[in-house]
């Protein structure tokens, strides 16, 4: 339950499926199948390139969904998303105009006045849907490996009631109870705190090996995902430095082709991944329900 959710028992939980044999094929699996959805999907891409748009798509689905069916102005506006944001300090009005101006043009919400009143409702279109349901797909995709699910993955990102649980779960998590995925691990949030870092992050945990000597070396070709993904080469070899500043990458490539990742980031990797993996297994169950 979101509103009471038991922080104990999710990392408790998080910490089984880690030891899970399928742990590391799933969670490259979710690294793999992200880059792939942002590579092959622009509008995905474009979509969701850092926390902000992510969590002003969250709001708008979960708002929309609880609307009261019996009250016409009830569901996502403009000033309810403005009140979220300010609510949990992540932005300015400005910003959220900003993301709606950007959504409204990309087609994926459109406004809807409320007859005999001023209010004017936020709705995801199907192009929306459309796209979420690809990101949804391949978070699934790496869960089916690991948890049970009740439907095949393809099944059930093909259901829109799905994504807005999925969201609506989120959103009552961090209004309750303040709680976020990655609160236990800041070097997560600070790759998702840049734009397109999140995609950097993927590639990190995608192709990380341990030789070995111990060491966990992995892939970013800063070429080779500007091509894939839009992503400047400069904005992989900032991010990147980054890290390095912080301590949480040895070394770095010329062309970022060798990252070695400390040992203390790549177990947090690791970890936060095993986070992810529990919640979305646990979300679409209940979700399915």
């Amino acid at each position: 339950n979101a509103e009471t959710l038991d922080r104990d028992t999710l990392r408790t939980c998080a910490r089984a499926m880690r030891q899970h044999p399928r742990f590391d094929q799933a969670q490259r699996r979710f690294a793999g199948n992200m880059l792939e959805a942002f590579e092959n999907h622009q509008p995905l891409n474009r979509l969701l390139r850092g926390e902000n748009e992510l969590a002003f798509l969250a709001f708008v689905l979960s708002l929309h969904h609880g609307r009261d069916s019996t009250d016409p102005e009830s569901g996502a506006t403009y000033s309810r998303v403005i009140e979220l944001f300010g609510l949990l300090k992540l932005g300015s009005p400005t910003l959220v105009k900003a993301l709606l101006a950007l959504t409204r043009l990309r087609g994926q919400l459109q406004i809807e006045p409320v007859i005999g009143s001023r209010t004017k409702l936020l709705i995801p279109t199907e192009k929306l849907l459309n796209t979420l349901q690809v990101w949804l797909h391949a978070n699934l995709g790496a869960v089916e490996l690991i948890v049970p699910l009740p439907e095949t993955a393809t099944e059930l990102a093909a259901r829109p009631e799905m994504l807005y649980q999925i969201f609506s779960y989120a959103v009552s998590a961090y209004v309750h109870n303040q709680f976020f995925l990655s609160e236990d691990f800041p070097p997560v949030r600070a790759f998702m705190a840049r734009n397109h870092g999140y995609l950097i992050l993927m590639a990190l945990i995608a192709s990380a090996e341990r030789t070995p000597d111990g060491r966990v070396i992995a892939s970013t070709p800063s070429a080779e995902l500007a091509r894939r993904l839009s992503v400047s080469r400069g904005t992989v070899r900032n991010m990147l430095n980054q890290a390095q500043h912080h301590g949480w990458v040895a070394s770095i490539s010329r062309g970022s082709y060798e990252v070695q990742l400390s040992p203390e980031f790549a177990e947090l990797c690791n970890d936060w991944m095993s986070m992810e993996l529990t919640w979305m297994g646990g979300v679409a169950g209940t979700a399915w329900e």
